[in-house]
């Protein structure tokens, strides 16, 4: 895994997408149905990452980019945008597990949405996110389409949850909106 700070410009530097194999053109990146995942929120796992001090609770956007030789895992802490880079070899695994909320809290009437834990393993570390259920589905059909053999969804049995909690809430009901 190499990891990059973006420059102002907020791209991968010409060594960093030389390191991926390249892009896919217009054309490439339209058979293969998008080449970019929904956003989601990351949690812990890479030390570099964890280590960035903060004064105050911020999520942390993340989002994956698929190129020919690998991925770009990128990151959005305070504004500030960071790469992981990595081969398709070292990614081991993706682990998913949704469970079942319920929207009262929010719309003041019994829906339930799904959301989840992802989990990306690699050869180097372990990576946790938080899925916001808005994100859910089309997450879950981009790895299933992108990462068949190493992809796992375990879907939970349990009643939903309902939380008053406002970070709870804002993660999972509201996602990456608020």
């Amino acid at each position: 895994m190499k990891l990059t700070n973006i420059e102002k410009t907020h791209r991968l530097k010409i060594n960093d997408i030389k390191y991926l194999g390249g892009r896919y053109n217009f054309i490439q990146s339209i058979q293969k149905g998008g080449t970019g995942s929904p956003q989601f929120i990351y949690k812990q796992g890479v030390e570099k990452w964890d280590n960035m001090e903060e004064k105050f609770f911020y999520k942390s956007m993340c989002s994956i980019e698929l190129h020919p030789k690998g991925i770009a895992l990128w990151f959005n802490k305070k504004q500030k945008i960071h790469a992981a880079l990595m081969h398709y070899e070292e990614i081991k695994s993706f682990s998913y597990s949704s469970f079942k909320i319920n929207a009262k809290p929010l719309l003041q009437t019994n829906y339930i949405l799904e959301a989840g834990y992802l989990t990306m393993e690699t050869q180097e570390c372990t990576i946790d996110f938080y899925v916001p259920a808005p994100k859910h589905k089309n997450l879950v059909k981009f790895l299933n389409k992108h990462f068949r053999s190493s992809f796992s969804h375990d879907i939970s049995t349990a009643e939903a949850i309902c939380s008053d909690d406002p970070l709870y809430t804002s993660i999972f009901l509201h996602g990456v909106n608020y």
